[in-house]
């Protein structure tokens, strides 16, 4: 069996070899020479794994079996060929759930305890009171590995928390109410603070725009910590003109980069993060047992952890 690694480092790659002495593992860069019969690409790492799984490595690598993305986000390999093929494709979602909770919550916080404000220079005499969390409403939409941990976390501050997904109804002790997609216009006037972790989808793109804006409350907060394409984003830049919400933080925007002159940096209540809600010093340690468990379920022909609907896109 030969597998291939992109983007691995050198106590990994030994790591593997040691385990699964029966695998033959190479490192690639994307060269033909690499990639040629493989049984698997795993991706240690986003840009390398990038470089090689591509539609023309779908197209000219009928031996591999399974592919691995690095994260949760796998938008960005949605090729026209991917559904049709027999690849497997796994990816990182669930372990990254920590981090971007806490970033969603760390960005809630700082709108609410307007800590965004004071970063920005907004003296005291201009500085609204802070607000409390305990017994507002939050709607968490997208209720996978990131989702269920923000609800989990904004209930441990006495939030109620109502969610949207597609993904089943969680009877869990942190969530109040279930809405489904179809019922986001229902759920949205309820809510304090929306917490955006929906994957970008066909269906999710632009999922918040002008519309969802308006039935939301006027003084609501928004945070995106998914995808920059689940937000309208020039929709928004119009709602915070005619005075919408009291707080918006973005750790994801389309575009991305955002340019620096961009004009939803020019709002004092609007806090952008540079897509770092994914990192963390834990991330790369449970990358590696991910991974590792599914290498040896691979090599032992059991189902793959994490494995994602080629066709919805999650």
């Amino acid at each position: 069996m030969k597998i291939l690694l992109a983007g691995a480092y050198d106590d990994q790659f030994s790591a593997f070899r040691t385990l699964f002495p029966t695998v033959d593992f190479v490192r690639t860069d994307g060269a033909e020479v690499d990639i040629a019969e493989a049984d698997a690409l795993i991706g240690m790492s986003r840009a390398p794994f990038d470089k090689v799984f591509t539609e023309h490595f779908l197209a000219t690598n009928k031996s591999v079996r399974w592919a691995h993305a690095p994260g949760a986000g796998i938008d960005f390999y949605l090729f026209p060929n991917l559904a049709t093929s027999s690849i497997t494709l796994t990816n990182g979602k669930i372990i990254q759930g920590p981090e971007v909770a806490e970033h969603a919550v760390a960005l809630t916080l700082c709108l609410s305890r307007r800590i965004g404000l004071i970063l920005k220079g907004v003296t005291n005499d201009r500085l609204p009171a802070p607000i409390e969390l305990r017994g507002k409403t939050a709607v968490v939409i997208g209720f996978g590995g990131i989702g269920m941990l923000v609800a989990e976390r904004l209930s441990a501050f006495g939030m109620t928390v109502d969610v949207v997904t597609e993904t089943g109804m969680p009877l869990v002790s942190s969530v109040r109410k279930t809405y489904f997609g179809d019922q986001l216009m229902v759920a949205l006037p309820n809510a304090d603070v929306v917490i955006m972790v929906a994957p970008l989808t066909p269906r999710s793109r632009n999922m918040l725009g002008r519309e969802q804006f308006n039935a939301m409350k006027q003084d609501a907060y928004l945070v995106n910590v998914s995808r920059g394409g689940t937000v309208d984003l020039g929709a928004l830049v119009e709602a915070l003109d005619a005075g919408k919400f009291a707080g918006v933080g973005l750790d994801v925007t389309n575009p991305e980069p955002l340019p620096a002159d961009h004009r939803i940096r020019g709002f004092e209540r609007v806090i952008v993060t540079p897509h770092l809600a994914g990192r963390s010093d834990r991330f790369r340690e449970r990358n590696y047992e991910l991974i590792t468990t599914n290498i040896r379920r691979f090599i032992a022909g059991l189902p793959l952890i994490n494995i994602v609907d080629k066709v919805a896109g999650f």
